[in-house]
């Protein structure tokens, strides 16, 4: 069963500031995924994409990411 065409999960997992692994969160994890969901109901694809916040995706180095299912699309440094 699948409710959307596209499933996609944006890092907004933050940790306190200095952490080694840094943060998706201090790099405008939250501002993408708002800006992405400003965007899908813009273009009226609500019912075919659906966008969430995600915890940490384990791809700290990349930050901020993106992944993108069904596909399993990985995008970093957004």
């Amino acid at each position: 069963m699948s409710r959307f065409d596209k499933h996609v999960f944006v890092c907004t997992n933050e940790r306190p500031a200095g952490h080694l692994k840094g943060s998706c969160s201090a790099c405008d994890g939250n501002e993408i995924k708002n800006k992405l969901k400003s965007l899908v109901k813009q273009a009226n694809l609500k019912n075919s994409i659906r966008i969430n916040s995600a915890g940490c995706l384990d791809a700290c180095e990349y930050g901020a990411v993106i992944v993108i299912y069904p596909e399993e699309t990985w995008y970093g440094k957004v």
